[in-house]
């Protein structure tokens, strides 16, 4: 799980009753005043980076046309699919995103198959 930068959101894996995973986000004041998934896949890390300034939440996940673990961002404000992290390596797996405090450079752990 991991808190907005405002403490107004909470996003979490979950699981539905079909077994694929989501990506959901969740008021912080209860379901009651707001849960949306976001996304839905069948294999999504846990790990998730809110950015720090900007409307972005990057986590991993394999990459199907890649074959490999890779970044992905997506707006959480928003309904746009999410999309492929800018720059990364595409022969390598690259998970366990950690935005800087000033929200300048995204660490991750990256290592070649």
């Amino acid at each position: 799980m991991c808190w907005s930068p405002d403490s107004r959101q909470i996003c979490f894996k979950g699981a539905n009753a079909t077994g694929q995973e989501e990506l959901v986000l969740v008021d912080a004041e209860g379901a009651e005043r707001g849960i949306r998934v976001r996304y839905t896949t069948t294999n999504l890390f846990p790990k998730f980076a809110w950015h720090p300034y900007e409307s972005r939440l990057v986590f991993c996940m394999p990459c199907r046309e890649r074959r490999v673990v890779q970044m992905y961002e997506l707006d959480p404000a928003t309904d746009a699919p999410p999309v492929l992290v800018a720059g990364q390596n595409s022969i390598s797996h690259n998970a366990d995103p950690c935005w800087t405090p000033d929200g300048k450079h995204l660490i991750f752990v990256s290592h070649m198959p």
